[in-house]
Formats: C-alpha cells, sequence, structure tokens
C-alpha cells in the first residue's frame, strides 16, 4: 500500500500552480460574497447553531483566552455540538466581528481552501504517476486536481450554509496522505501515532465523523486480512500488522475516552439508531444511493466510478482502491442505519454536511479518472479537450 510520491517540479511549474489556486481562492470569494449578499433567508436549527456560538465565543476569547479554551475543552467533553470548530474561527471574529459574511469567509479561509490545497497534494503523490512530464503535463494534473474538487456543490452548499464541518475533510486528507505513504509494515511509531490521534480528533470536531473512523478500522481489518490470506510471503508479517493496527485502535480509542469522557460513554451506551429513527426513511438504503446521487450529480458518479475501474488497473493504486471502497459501503450501511443523509425540512436540506464524509474518496477517485484520461491523449489538443470538458462539467454543476 505504498504510494509512489512525486517527482519534485519545477519553479515556473510551482509559480503557475500558484497562480491557479490564487485565481481559484478569487473566484470562489467572489461567489460566496455574492451569494451571502444576496441570501433573503431566516436561520434555523444546524444553519444557525455555529454562527452563534461563533458571535458568543468571541467577546470571551478576547477579555480571557485561557477561560474561552476552558470552556472549549468542557464543550468537547459534553456537548455533541462543541466549540472546537469555531475556536479556529476566533482570528475572523476578533478580527472581522460577527457578521454572516465574515463568518462565512472565516469557514471558507481556515477550512475550504486547505482542504484544496492538501487534496492537490494527496492526488499528486498517490495518483502513482511515476514517469518524467512535461511542465504543460504538470500545470494540466494540477489544474484538473483542483477542479475536481474546489467547484463540486458538495463542498461548497454546506459552507454558504453556515456548516463548519467541512474542517473534518482537512483532518481525512491528511490521514489519507499519512495512511497511504507507507505499508502498514513500513509504518514508523510517530506516524501511526499522528494517524490515531488524528481520527480522534476527527470524532472530537464532529461526532458523527465517527462513521469514517468506523469506516476506516473495518476497511483496515478487511483488507489486511485478505492480503494475509491471499500472499504467503504476507503471512509472515501478521504480527507486525496486528500490533501496528492495535496501535492505531488503541491510541485513537483511548485517547478519545480520555479528552471526552462524558460524550464518549454516552455515545458507547446510546442507540442512535432508535433516537435518530424520526429521521430514517423506511427503505434507508435505497433512499440514501437516491440522495447520493441527488446531491452528487450524474456526472460525478459516473467519473468517479471510471477512476475506480482505472485506479484499479493501476497495480500503485489498486490497493488504495480495495480500502477506499469497503470503507466507503461500511460508511454508508452505518449511517443509512441510523439516520438518512438529508432531511427536508419547510422546503429547505438539513445535513448536506453529512455527505463530507463521501466527498474525498469521490473527489480522489474523480480527479483520478480525469488525470488518467488526460494522460493518455497523445496530443495537446487532446489533453486540451480533456481539460475543456472536465471544466465544463465543473462549471455546470455549479
Amino acid at each position: 500500500m505504498t504510494a509512489s510520491f512525486a517527482r519534485p517540479t519545477s519553479f515556473k511549474v510551482r509559480l503557475t500552480e500558484f497562480a491557479v489556486f490564487a485565481a481559484v481562492f478569487s473566484l470562489l470569494m467572489l461567489f460566496v460574497a455574492w451569494y451571502v449578499s444576496h441570501e433573503r433567508f431566516i436561520y434555523f436549527w444546524d444553519l444557525v447553531g455555529y454562527h452563534n456560538f461563533y458571535i458568543r465565543l468571541g467577546p470571551v476569547f478576547a477579555r480571557n483566552p485561557v477561560r474561552a479554551l476552558y470552556a472549549v475543552y468542557l464543550s468537547v467533553r459534553q456537548s455533541d455540538y462543541n466549540l472546537l470548530p469555531t475556536l479556529f474561527l476566533m482570528p475572523f471574529r476578533l478580527a472581522f466581528g460577527p457578521g454572516r459574511l465574515a463568518y462565512i469567509f472565516s469557514i471558507a479561509v481556515t477550512f475550504v481552501f486547505p482542504s484544496i490545497v492538501l487534496f492537490r497534494y494527496a492526488v499528486k503523490n498517490l495518483a502513482g504517476n511515476g514517469r518524467a512530464l512535461s511542465p504543460f503535463d504538470e500545470v494540466g494534473l494540477a489544474l484538473l486536481s483542483i477542479l475536481a474538487f474546489a467547484f463540486l456543490p458538495v463542498l461548497w452548499v454546506p459552507v454558504v450554509l453556515g456548516s463548519v464541518d467541512v474542517g473534518g475533510l482537512v483532518i481525512i486528507l491528511i490521514v489519507v496522505i499519512l495512511y497511504f505513504r507507507a505499508d502498514l509494515t513500513e509504518q514508523t511509531f510517530g506516524s501511526l501515532v499522528s494517524i490515531a490521534l488524528l481520527l480522534c480528533v476527527l470524532v472530537l470536531y464532529r461526532r458523527w465523523y465517527a462513521y469514517w473512523v468506523v469506516g476506516f478500522f473495518g476497511a483496515l481489518a478487511i483488507c489486511e486480512g485478505l492480503r494475509c490470506a491471499r500472499n504467503i510471503e504476507r503471512r509472515a508479517h501478521c504480527a507486525l500488522i496486528a500490533k501496528n493496527a492495535l496501535t492505531l485502535g488503541v491510541i485513537s480509542f483511548l485517547s478519545f475516552l480520555l479528552i471526552a469522557t462524558p460524550i464518549a460513554t454516552k455515545m458507547l451506551t446510546t442507540d442512535y439508531g432508535d433516537v435518530y429513527s424520526g429521521y430514517r426513511s423506511s427503505h434507508p438504503f435505497i433512499h440514501n444511493l437516491g440522495a447520493l446521487y441527488s446531491h452528487f450529480g450524474l456526472l460525478t458518479l459516473v467519473l468517479a466510478g471510471l477512476g475506480v475501474v482505472l485506479s484499479g488497473m493501476n497495480d500503485k493504486r489498486r490497493p488504495m482502491v480495495y480500502f477506499l471502497c469497503i470503507q466507503f459501503v461500511i460508511t454508508f450501511v452505518l449511517f443509512a442505519r441510523t439516520q438518512d443523509f438529508v432531511i427536508s425540512s419547510r422546503g429547505q436540506y438539513v445535513g448536506v454536511q453529512h455527505f463530507y464524509w463521501a466527498l474525498a474518496t469521490l473527489a480522489l477517485f474523480l480527479a483520478f479518472s480525469a488525470q488518467d484520461l488526460f494522460l493518455w491523449a497523445r496530443s495537446r489538443v487532446g489533453k486540451a479537450a480533456v481539460l475543456l470538458f472536465v471544466a465544463a462539467g465543473c462549471f455546470e454543476l455549479l
């Protein structure tokens, strides 16, 4: 499961990538400003909850940062909706005030754009393109990976509605990069601890990401079990694999239990399927498959599916395909058995942030398929056609 990390890029290519990021940043911030300025909506429920936290924590943080940090710590231990995401937004709160536009901008700058940069880094280093590339190809691949993620409506809809859950994508992408950069038998103790603590922070950040974490450990157990069963040489490392897997699980679980004992006890002893039964359809799997189709769109799902097929044909990516697909299925089943991904309330969809658990995986395979098609094109005209097709598809989605 070792990733083939990309070759160093030239200064000219890096400068071009920076220009692309700057252009995307400017365009999307203009979109955010336009959207918020044209809203005529009374916020309620989840759409206003974290904005209220943002408003109230600011003055406390300005007067007494220690007291504010202690309030955040208590909320992490006891509350389903805790103050941890809001803590990262405090520089914007103190600099630009409590307004709705400043709040949405703070989410975009603090969480969304770092996730776009991390996504580009993940695609570049996990794609398995070991051959030397021309500057034109490197810039094209960078542009495709940015387009495949930054312009997806599923990324932005929760943000403009005031959801802070997008911060979980930053953690997920770091976990994916760290886990797939080396085989489990080659991971250092420091790397294992880092991954475990990040998985803990992911659940602390927003409780529902626990489904993604359970899917992660389920996929790890299934994939490593199958590899040991099918590969005689792999069986010689079974003890090391078990040790490293237990290290991940134990450190992640114990750190969460120690930091947030009350909420951890509640999560372990509560039947959330019963609690959220009123938010679950009578046919949850079919209904939520339809929700995935409705919110990601046919083009995104087809290209992501093509990316799964093409990546399965790539020896370097194949273990990652098995892992992410198994994790996707486990997370989908566990979440759908508890509640629907989105709930229609007063004509508005609430809960669209729950699609973030699927976004990183689908966007990765979408980017892989776009990049593979780009590299298969023999001429610059063909490659430019692929770029235009993906760009047109992204803007059509918006």
